[in-house]
């Protein structure tokens, strides 16, 4: 393996392990947490169209079947950085925070048009904070009183793929994949200093383990001067391990010494039933010129279970995208500029978080550069590394003015890294 790669596959394979990703949200407290999507790299923000993507320099764990396009060692990595603006009624907030996205390295396999890809992505997040003031009546006192909501965590997905070109034009794959996470939720209630009561903190640590199976497939058909490409995903709603610990932390003064005394409740096992989800996607164009991608992604979060309970806490997700890529100066310029890859995106979400409610509506528009990188020139090997940019602007409304409606402007960047596994060298 080239050294290059290996020192950089050496430190950022422990990077995923460490990682703070997410949205802030007070809607993160339900279930696993808000479902993490529309991360890929180097193709910007694809979205539901991600699953008929495929190229020599771009790992797309949204479809397996994508792996047989690459032909080269490859070492992607990304991440992301967010600004939000929540808004109920006249009052409102603003934050931002940025987090490790993506990794992927992936290993073709000879013969050509087969490969092996092992990485991480985010899958869902839990980061939320917010107080609310009231009052506690008692036979001979009224109190005042402050409940501090406060979480965060996340489930991870890792993943070990495989994808193949069976037939011209049909490719298959999939991805074993491994879940891993914990969650935090605190709740805590404080009471004026001076009063004599004590401050407590009640704490739920989750922690989350299980695998899970993605297959994919795609199929090319070259019409005329045009490729037509179709992708299908999806997973199987599979259940994970989950062991819960409940504590009781007690503060004679402020909320943040050390605890007084602390208790612990009481720990459950259980399971939790993730979603199954289902992805449908074609891409019309010329490769390497520009392609124009419209998709559809669909989430049964209504299948999450806990130790086969129905919790009424999430309905399903349903996005729909369309996007664009262009070169517009390849056969007009000269050098980096001449392959230069823009992208141009649009979707709309639509989930609901109990089933009954009247569902959220989220749009965004996204952007995106891909600018090449020469590398190996001294090998004589033409081969490209990217320099990936991009960045979208969403909102989220809901029809009732007393829910929390969000703004997000999000960026990503990203660099995939390509070089020939086992190169030849020549000699004079």
């Amino acid at each position: 393996m080239p050294k290059g790669l290996l020192v950089s596959f050496i430190v950022l394979w422990a990077a995923p392990l460490s990682a703070q990703f997410g949205v802030f949200s007070p809607y993160s407290r339900l279930g696993l947490g808000m479902p993490y999507h529309d991360v890929l790299a180097p193709a910007g923000f694809l979205g539901a169209s991600a699953s008929a993507a495929r190229g020599q320099a771009l790992v797309n764990p949204t479809n397996p079947a994508s792996y047989s396009a690459l032909e080269n060692l490859m070492l992607q990595f990304g991440m992301e950085a967010q600004r939000y603006r929540q808004t109920r009624g006249t009052e409102y907030q603003t934050g931002h925070h940025a987090f490790f996205s993506q990794f992927a390295l992936a290993l073709p396999l000879p013969p050509r048009k087969m490969a092996l890809v092992a990485g991480y992505l985010p899958f869902t997040a839990t980061r939320y904070l917010y107080t609310q003031s009231d009052t506690l009546i008692t036979p001979s006192d009224t109190l005042a009183a402050k409940f501090t909501y406060e979480g965060f965590g996340g489930v991870d997905k890792f993943f070990l793929g495989w994808g193949a070109t069976v037939f011209p034009g049909l490719s298959v794959g999939f991805n074993g994949l491994l879940y891993l996470g914990n969650i935090q939720r605190d709740k805590i209630t404080e009471f004026p200093s001076g009063q004599g009561f004590i401050n407590t903190r009640f704490r739920e640590s989750q922690r989350v383990r299980g695998g899970g199976l993605e297959l994919g497939l795609q199929y090319q058909k070259q019409l005329k001067k045009i490729q037509f490409t179709v992708g299908l995903s999806g997973e199987w709603g599979f259940s994970a391990r989950s062991l819960e610990n409940y504590q009781v932390d007690y503060f004679y003064g402020s909320y943040g010494s050390d605890p007084l005394h602390r208790d612990t409740l009481y720990a459950v096992r259980s399971r939790v039933h993730r979603p199954s989800v289902l992805r449908a996607a074609f891409a019309l164009g010329k490769p390497g010129i520009w392609q124009a991608y419209a998709g559809w992604d669909q989430s049964f979060w209504s299948q999450y279970r806990r130790s086969g309970a129905v919790e009424n806490l999430l309905g399903d997700r349903a996005a729909r995208s369309l996007a664009v890529e262009y070169a517009p100066f390849r056969n007009n310029a000269k050098g980096l500029i001449s392959r230069s890859v823009f992208t141009f995106s649009a979707r709309h979400t639509t989930e609901a978080f109990r089933p009954s409610s009247s569902p959220f509506q989220s749009f965004g528009i996204g952007f995106g550069l891909s600018l090449p990188l020469l590398t190996n020139s001294l090998m004589d090997r033409k081969l490209s590394s990217w320099l990936s940019a991009g960045m979208e602007y969403s909102f989220t409304r809901h029809p009732s003015a007393d829910v929390t409606r969000q703004n997000t402007l999000r960026f990503i960047f990203a660099v995939s890294l390509r070089d020939k596994w086992a190169p030849k060298f020549k000699y004079n």
